[in-house]
């Protein structure tokens, strides 16, 4: 990577909901690194990104349990609309 940047696949913004339901969001392994503009994308998607958390957390599923919400990680690492590079 040209501009690695340190990316929490669990918002920071939503910290205490996660933390509530026994997740660190700092916990390094629930990070990625990305690349960052430029090259690379990490700022475009970034608000989209939480967005995504934000709805998921207020309107789709807001009793999520742990296994709900790595359920719904892995839907959005997989849906290729936030790469890594």
């Amino acid at each position: 990577m040209i501009n690695p940047q340190a990316h929490h696949n669990f918002p920071w913004t939503f910290r205490e909901w996660f933390a509530k339901r026994g997740i660190n969001v700092n916990n390094p392994n629930y990070g990625r690194w990305v690349e960052g503009t430029p090259p690379g994308s990490h700022q475009i998607w970034s608000a989209a990104y939480e967005d995504e958390w934000a709805e998921y957390i207020y309107q789709v599923n807001p009793n999520a349990t742990a296994r709900d919400i790595f359920g719904f990680l892995d839907e959005l690492l997989r849906s290729g609309r936030f790469p890594s590079r």
